[in-house]
């Protein structure tokens, strides 16, 4: 396999079974020795340990198809063993992936990574040693950026069982769309004192950049997007016109950068003076491919030694807590929620601040205080407030108090705010009918609401129908995964799609109104929300809304396909011998979503009233000649590109995020 550290951020390293003789190559040598040990365990004549393929402790048909399913395949050719060889470095250009040796079930094995890189002027191997359980990640690191050749091979050399091949499965990373600035205070070309202490400065950034993935067979290659992380994003400021100095504030949010902006001491006579200040934004991604070119924003000021509004600053309150974000829906019925607002003009001596004129108010509300009204309280906001972006206009009027007549100066600015709702809390709609499984009966949180301007008003396919399931919905709630014995669905676990109906109501297991449900899991999709998580298997990296969005997409592409090819959930389509001591929810994949057929790849026979038949329908397909066969393909990352690269665009939802905190909450 050729590949650059550069891109090479997600490889999948798969070592075929059936090399028993360690000639790396399955022949009939191979399938000889498998029958001459067929249906020996440790102790018996004839056991041979290389027969024993899958791992179990048994030479059984599993072991004989495993040959027959790779007969002829030969493993890629080892490097010149005389080359010099080093352990990999420490640090470098990064590679990283996932080893996972083909039907095993048995204890850890010895695999060696090796890189080498043709066109270097010195020639030397580069190696890692990895122990390796069925399926682990890896990682490891090359001393430069030039095209790698990378093989798999057991350790120690030659001693069979898994040939050394690979197949690659990674993704691809470019810039995409360039780099997208707004700045959101000032809005425009704003006047302001130098009288009134530095200025701050707010600027709202996004980077998407571009993703594709190609599957394990290597004939799909799908694309989508990726936001990059505000870690990434460096900023710099210069001041390009009329002096002064800014200062960046290290601390930012999730999609804002902050400054400080000191204006000069205006000349003698002087005044106003026109400033013109300057970010640019560098896309530092340790990947480079993905890199955008550096973009530019300037914002112009106007600097007067006249006072100013210095600023007018909105804010939630509810309880007598005070949040930064105005959020409509989102309390709890008990509570309200009022809009505190406060204009910050500030008037240096023999300067004062007359009155203050609010111009443009969206809500009624009263003054706070005593003249010159610079707090203004609105009345209780209904929890049916529309979401949305709302302008408030404020003036204010500053006298000198000689020579007479007084003389005076009006200044008047505005601000854009939007109307958020809170994400996790519980909000006066309580409707328990989506939050119903074996767990008990719950209130979905606010992200899932399908009010309006929430998000599960808004995430295509959230509130899809089933006519044959009770309450008719097809996504359902449960604020954490269930912790069962026997399984393993773990806290990471965000979601599953339940064709059986095991999570169903308790005393209602396995009925067909219940299968064929999907359920979210609060407390693992809530992490995500907020950190996106570590890049998975086959998933993409997603926060906000478009984490939420994407394991809907993924869980509804999974109940399509099943769909398509049982027909139904109901014991006409599937069987009803739906319940088995042994049967458990098998997170094989790696992938954070542990889905109930992906357990058992190695019973015989095949047929709907088969405790196991959903699950080898998943794993088993038929060959050129008919026969059913465990397929190289995995539906299970099929449903997942097809669900979350091909279902749902990142990104697509941001001018419809009307959470607090979200993409359009600045």
């Amino acid at each position: 396999m050729l590949v650059s550290p550069l891109q090479a951020q997600s490889l999948h390293i798969t070592l075929l079974n059936g090399d028993c003789d360690g000639d790396n190559e399955v022949t009939l040598s191979d399938f000889g020795i498998v029958v001459s040990a067929m249906g020996s365990v440790p102790g018996d004549p004839n056991w041979d340990p290389r027969a024993d393929l899958d791992g179990d402790g048994e030479v059984t048909l599993f072991d004989v198809g495993i040959v027959v399913r790779n007969f002829g395949q030969v493993g890629a050719e080892p490097f010149d063993p005389t080359l010099p060889r080093l352990p990999a470095p420490n640090e470098g250009y990064h590679v990283c992936g996932v080893i996972r040796l083909q039907e095993w079930y048995g204890g850890a094995v010895s695999i060696r990574l090796e890189a080498f890189r043709e066109d270097a002027p010195e020639q030397i191997v580069y190696y890692a040693d990895f122990s390796v359980e069925g399926e682990d990640f890896f990682s490891l690191y090359l001393p430069d950026a030039g095209l790698w050749r990378i093989t798999a091979q057991i350790q120690p050399p030659n001693s069979g069982q898994f040939l050394a091949m690979s197949v690659p499965h990674y993704r691809q990373y470019s810039p995409g769309d360039s780099i997208r600035v707004l700045a959101v205070q000032p809005a425009g070309a704003e006047l302001f004192s130098n009288l009134s202490g530095p200025i701050p400065i707010v600027i709202h950034v996004v980077d998407y950049d571009e993703v594709s993935i190609t599957n394990a067979d290597r004939d799909v290659r799908l694309t989508n997007k990726v936001r990059e992380t505000m870690n990434h994003l460096d900023v710099h400021w210069r001041i390009r016109h009329g002096g002064g100095m800014i200062d960046d504030r290290p601390a930012f949010s999730r999609y804002l950068r902050y400054a400080d902006y000191h204006p000069p001491a205006l000349d003698p006579g002087e005044f106003s003076r026109t400033v013109q200040l300057e970010c640019t934004v560098y896309d530092r991604s340790p990947i480079a491919s993905r890199r955008d070119e550096p973009v530019s924003l300037t914002i112009t000021l106007t600097i007067l030694d006249v006072p100013t509004i210095h600023s007018i600053v909105g804010r939630g309150v509810s309880g007598g807590t005070t949040y930064p974000s105005l959020f409509a829906s989102g309390l709890r019925r008990e509570e309200t929620v009022y809009y505190n607002w406060v204009v910050d003009a500030p008037a240096t001596l023999p300067w004062y601040l007359r009155y203050v004129e609010w111009l443009q108010m969206p809500w009624r509300g009263r003054f706070r205080g005593e003249p010159p009204w610079r707090l203004f309280d609105t009345f209780p906001i209904s929890p049916d407030e529309e979401h949305r972006r709302v302008v408030v206009e404020v003036r204010a009027t500053f006298a000198f108090p000689y020579p007479d007549p007084w003389l005076g100066f009006q200044n008047t600015k505005t601000r854009s705010r939007a109307i958020t709702f809170r994400l996790f809390t519980h909000d006066e709609m309580c409707d328990f009918s989506r939050g119903i499984s074996s767990i008990a009966h719950w209130d979905p949180p606010n992200w899932f609401d399908a009010r309006p301007g929430h998000w599960g008003a808004v995430i295509p396919r959230f509130n899809e129908m089933d006519p044959n399931l009770d309450g008719g919905y097809v996504v359902y709630y449960a604020p954490r995964p269930p912790s069962r014995p026997g399984t393993d669905i773990t806290d990471t676990t965000v979601g599953i799609l339940d064709w059986s109906g095991y999570w169903a109501p308790y005393g209602l297991q396995h009925s067909e109104q219940y299968r064929g449900r999907v359920y979210l899991f609060g407390s693992s999709l809530k992490a995500r929300i907020e950190s996106g998580g570590a890049v998975r298997r086959y998933g993409l990296w997603a926060d906000g809304i478009d984490a939420v969005a994407n394991t809907v997409a993924h869980e509804l592409a999974e109940r399509d396909l099943f769909l398509a090819s049982w027909g139904g959930f109901d014991s006409a389509h599937i069987g009803s011998y739906l319940f088995h001591p042994f049967r458990r929810p098998y997170d094989e994949d790696m992938d954070g979503v542990c889905d109930s057929w992906e357990h058992l790849h190695r019973s015989l026979g095949f047929g709907k009233d088969d405790p196991y038949a959903v699950e080898r329908w998943w794993l088993y397909g038929k060959d050129a000649t008919g026969r059913e066969v465990c397929t190289v393909l995995d539906h299970e990352m099929y449903a997942q590109l097809f669900g979350e690269w091909n279902g749902y665009l990142v990104g697509s939802l941001d001018e419809q995020d009307w959470s607090e905190g979200g993409r359009q909450d600045y």
